[in-house]
Order: C-alpha cells, then structure tokens, then sequence
C-alpha cells in the first residue's frame, strides 16, 4: 500500500514543483564586456513577496556576474538569489555599449542554448550603463523592463525602427551574408526613448544609424517606415508611407567584383510641408539609401542581405567571407517614388 501510494503522488507530478513564491523570476537581462572577462550580465529579477497580514506584493533587485561565458555568468546570478532562476518570463534583452563582434558571439550562443527563454523576447541596444538604464523609474509603480519592452514593441508596430525580436537576432548573426541589427535605446533627462538602430557586423564594432538613416535602411529592405521627410526649400516635408516593397539583384562582373541593384517602390501621402515631384522624392530617397549603405559596406556590416545572394556566385568564397563581398560590392538604387495623395 505504500509503494502504491508514493507512485500516486510521483504521478501527480507535483512532488517536486515549485511554489511561484520560491522562484527568482528574470524579466530582463543586459549583456555587455567585463574589464576582466569577457561578459557581464545585469539579470532584472523579481521575486514575489508572500502575503503577510492580508497583503503581498513583489520585489526586484539587479545581480550582476562577469565570467568567460553566458551560462557561467547566470551559474553566478543563481548563487547570489533564493530559488531557482525562471528564465520563460524574460521581455527584453539589452545589449551594452561595449559589447563588440567577439562578446556578442559568446552571448548569442549561450542564449541560444537556453530553450527556456522566449524567442520573442525583444532586444535593443543601449547608450548607457545597463545599471543606469534599469534604475530608470518610469512612474506608476511600473517596472521599467516592461515599460522599456512596451516603447519597444510600440516603435517597431509604428514602423519608426525595425523587429527585433531574439529569435530573429540569433538567426541572423549565425546566418550567411547579413549583420543583425537592433534598435537603440536612448536615456535623455531620465527618461527611456528610442533613437534609431544599432548593427552589428561579424568583426569590428558596433555601428549607430540615426533615425534618418534608419528609415532608410527600412525601405532599402521592404520593411515599413511611418514617415519619411523630405526636404523643399529649406524646410521639411513630411509624407505618410502607404505602401512600399523593395527587390535585390546581384549578379558578378566580368572583372570579379559584385554588382547589386536595389529597386524600391514607395507610394506615400502628403501630410504636411510643400508638395515636391516624385522625381524629386526618389532623388532624395535613392541619396538616403546609397549613404546608409555606403556607411554600413564602411563598417563591414552587410544589413542587407547581399552576400544571400551573392555567395552562389562565388563558390570558392567561404561564409565568413560574406561580408567582404558587400563591401566592396558597386550598389545602384533605384526608386519608384508616387504620390497616392497630395493634401486635402
């Protein structure tokens, strides 16, 4: 009978659980280069109170690790709270100002090694400390990992920066022939906003793209952008994107160097400011395009996404050399620019 008893209660499958208020919940993490290691963590944990008295609530702290890898670092988080580390609740993922090609391939493959956490948690880089950037109190009794998350995810539906979501990130760092790239976190008298993108090519540092040029990268790759602004005369004229798609071609010149075509579609309606030509508004769009390229095949970073197309065409060419065939690729741009409508 009591054999028959303890397999009941191992069946039941909850002899083992652990109570919620006995996990050390991770909402957050940063991620950034240790001055004696090559990583620091900053896990956001919060770990609920129990009722006391007829109330309960939560409380949060920041536990910061340095150790040669990802899964060393969070071993170190684990020693320093009560109860294991729950890893399914992590929203966001911030990437350090100091964090180059190296740290961020060591941070890449520990997370990709931890099924527990969510692939659609989004990641963004930031200009500041993480400390700092944590320590931000939003109002409202918010935790700022949400609040940040939320501003995130409102930005990317607004069409102002691109997606940026973990599962996206981790597949095109180890993906041929694309740098990953992540929108940027801003801390400006105490507040948290966003302010253009930050990529990341597969060897060097980090490069920053104004939110100018971030709208330009968007259109070069067929994602959305809210408003694109023109400039008439001196002064700004605002259009409302409606629709916009973009298509790449490569092909290799007779003398070996690749060649790329970027030929972009844009209808657009006009909001505010003088009405210019659609002549005039490919003009300025096609010269916003060929600087963020010339500026991403600068920094070695191919954002989009020639070397896909071009390693066919060079089959002695290994994947690590993707990114020497973008930049020094010669890239034409070409936009179609239409007015769907010109004001009321």
């Amino acid at each position: 009978m009591i054999v028959v008893a303890l397999t009941g209660l191992m069946v039941a499958g909850c002899w083992d659980r652990k109570e919620i208020e006995d996990r050390s919940t991770v909402i957050a993490l940063g991620i950034d280069r240790a001055e004696s290691q090559p990583l620091r963590v900053v896990a956001f944990v919060v770990v609920p109170r129990r009722p006391e008295g007829g109330s309960s609530g939560r409380s949060s702290r920041l536990v910061t690790a340095s150790a040669s890898t990802f899964a060393a670092a969070l071993d170190q988080v684990q020693r320093e709270v009560k109860g294991p580390l729950a890893l399914g609740q992590i929203r966001l993922i911030l990437l350090g100002r100091r964090l180059g090609a190296t740290e961020l391939g060591l941070a890449v493959r520990g997370l990709g090694r931890y099924p527990s956490i969510r692939l659609d948690a989004l990641v963004a880089a930031v200009d500041a400390e993480l400390e700092e950037v944590f320590s931000l109190s939003p109002g409202e009794e918010e935790l700022l990992p949400l609040h940040a998350a939320k501003l995130l995810a409102s930005e990317i539906s607004l069409g102002n920066v691109p997606q940026s979501s973990l599962g996206k990130f981790i597949a095109d760092h180890l993906d041929v022939g694309i740098a990953p790239v992540v929108p940027r976190f801003v801390v400006k008298d105490g507040s948290l906003g966003v302010d253009g993108m930050v990529v990341y090519p597969l060897q060097g540092a980090p490069t920053t793209l104004s939110t100018e040029q971030t709208k330009a990268y968007l259109l070069a790759t067929g994602q959305r952008a809210r408003v694109i602004t023109f400039m008439t005369g001196g002064n700004g004229t605002v259009a409302k994107l409606v629709k916009n798609n973009s298509r790449i071609n490569v092909s290799k010149h007779e003398n070996g160097y690749l060649t790329a075509q970027v030929a972009c579609h844009v209808e657009a309606d006009l909001v505010e400011g003088e009405l210019l030509s659609e002549e005039d508004g490919a003009r300025q769009l096609e010269d916003q395009i060929r600087e963020v390229i010339k500026s991403a095949q600068a920094a070695g970073a191919d954002i989009i996404g020639l070397g896909r197309y071009a390693l066919p065409l060079f089959p002695s060419r290994d994947k690590a050399e993707a990114n020497s065939l973008f930049s020094s690729a010669r890239v034409e741009v070409r936009v179609n620019y239409i007015w769907r409508r010109k004001g009321s």
